[in-house]
């Protein structure tokens, strides 16, 4: 078998919410040309730009290019004479850093089958999951690239209520309930495909109320303005210790909504597990409005300089959102539809929505069938699935 490694990139399929749109790369060589090849040609005698290939077999392709920051280029991990042979298809480099010294990032979205590694005769895609666990497809997945995609959960105790702002009398119409069967439902299908973790904002606390409680009219009186709660890890096959370790009953509604100070945590997480050659992604599951000035679209923004891309979801309801910095949020994350046209960048690869105020940037649910389906749609885009 070939020792390469592949990366899983965010596409976002059909166009939906979450699109990225891709521009023409600017791509050249810092410190010049030594080999006199056009536009600064190699950096080395071994890895020239603008190829999209690791020439230099160090596990990075085009580092030292110089691009525009924002633009991708497709991009290939692997060996040079795979590339676009039987299942093998290219992934997406983002150029990302700062505008004084951008840089392509890691290569994501190389799908791969069986002939992609010399393990098959040629006679069809096969399945290089370890165990073979159906549900979330893996093709040519080994447990070594398996993106990671921490679910971050808001637990405010506005959860307590329906989509549509109402309070329930079944405590299984509550938004709290729906998002936890929700992530019951969709993740063991992408068990196989993706390292999910679980993250629940703010932290609980013996202050907090249970559904039920929160149901009969007792409210939170836990400090406000915490930090998330990282309640699994991101790690392989993780759906059933996240299914074990919340349940709608009893798992604790608190007080505030610390969004911002939820995806500083997640940061934390993440680099705390990242590995050379795995993509990470946050799922931001919201109902509400920052309430803790806690800076959201900064650490979000901070999060994709480091590689990682944010999606967000909000439910919908008579208690209303903060739509403008949801936008916000969805450009500072890179899933935002129509990426070019739809996000801009203040400096830095400080990205937000041109128009915060305009079309709906991220994904919005008022039902559970929305919400399985957005959870899926998300999970289907950046999973190890060719």
């Amino acid at each position: 078998m070939v020792a390469w490694r592949a990366v899983v990139s965010i596409v976002i399929a059909g166009c939906g919410w979450g699109c990225a749109s891709s521009a023409p790369p600017s791509a050249s060589r810092r410190g010049g040309d030594p080999s006199g090849a056009g536009d600064g040609g190699v950096a080395s005698a071994f890895e020239p730009c603008d190829d999209g290939l690791d020439g230099d077999d160090d596990g990075a392709i085009d580092e030292g290019c110089v691009c525009t920051l924002g633009t991708t280029q497709p991009c290939w991990p692997g060996p040079a004479e795979l590339r676009e042979t039987g299942g093998c298809r290219d992934g997406v480099q983002t150029c990302a850093g700062s505008v004084e010294f951008p840089g392509w990032g890691v290569c994501e979205g190389a799908t791969l089958d069986a002939t992609c590694d010399g393990s098959d005769d040629g006679g069809g895609s096969g399945s290089g999951d370890p165990g073979g666990d159906p549900g979330g497809g893996g093709g040519g997945c080994s447990l070594e690239i398996v993106p990671d995609l921490l679910v971050v959960l808001d637990r405010t105790q506005s959860m307590h209520k329906t989509p549509a702002g109402a309070t329930p009398t079944d405590p299984t119409r509550s938004k709290w309930y729906l998002a936890i069967q929700a992530l019951e439902r969709v993740l063991p299908s992408f068990d196989s495909t993706l390292r999910f973790g679980l993250e629940l904002f703010p932290q609980g606390g013996a202050r907090c109320v249970t559904l039920e409680e929160r149901l009969s009219g007792i409210m939170a009186t836990n400090t406000i303005c915490q930090p998330g709660d990282v309640i699994v890890a991101p790690g392989a096959h993780t759906a059933t210790a996240i299914a074990d370790a919340i349940d709608p009953y009893t798992t604790t509604l608190c007080n505030s909504t610390p969004i911002g100070l939820a995806v500083q945590t997640a940061g934390e997480t993440l680099r705390a597990a990242r590995t050379s050659g795995r993509s990470q992604h946050v799922l931001l599951i919201t109902d509400g409005q920052e309430t803790c000035m806690s800076a959201p679209i900064e650490h979000v923004q901070q999060l994709w300089l480091e590689g990682v891309r944010t999606f967000v979801v909000a439910f919908s309801g008579s208690l209303g959102i903060d739509g403008p910095r949801l936008n916000n949020l969805a450009c500072a994350g890179h899933t935002a539809p129509s990426f070019g046209s739809s996000c801009i960048d203040q400096g830095g690869g400080h990205f937000v929505a041109r128009n915060p105020d305009g079309s709906r940037l991220f994904y919005l649910v008022g039902d559970a069938p929305a919400l399985e389906s957005s959870l899926r749609a998300i999970a289907g885009t950046v999973d190890c699935t060719p």
